[in-house]
């Protein structure tokens, strides 16, 4: 994948002799093309509308992925169950609570196994 300098270069010549309005509709018409249609529609939305409507999407898009909880990953969470000596099923309930939280006990097995060192052929 080429660098964000070599894109620029790159794409110079076309974005100096293409309008806005055309490399919008391009792009539009790449996305569906490779059927994300969200992200075109998105892209319309914003490009066709008010000239702040792309700073409105984008600040509420980061206050809600700032607010979004985030998962534990499966290290962290094996550590939560070592050091308040959860059995699987009081893991289990508190997971019930907050599953965008916490990994399911499954991932945890995996992570615990990687913890121990691989068994040497003999």
């Amino acid at each position: 994948m080429s660098s964000e300098r070599n894109k620029r270069k790159i794409t110079q010549e076309l974005r100096n002799n293409t309008s806005v309005n055309m490399l919008s509709h391009a792009t539009q018409m790449s996305l569906r093309a490779s059927e994300q249609v969200e992200a075109a529609k998105l892209l319309k939305e914003i490009t066709t509308s008010t000239p702040t409507r792309a700073s409105r999407y984008r600040k509420v898009y980061k206050k809600q992925s700032a607010q979004a909880p985030k998962k534990l990953s499966a290290e962290d969470a094996l550590a939560v169950i070592v050091d308040a000596k959860l059995s699987r099923y009081q893991y289990n309930i508190i997971r019930m609570s907050a599953p965008d939280k916490f990994s399911s006990y499954k991932v945890l097995q995996e992570s615990k196994k990687q913890c121990y060192p691989k068994p040497e052929n003999k």
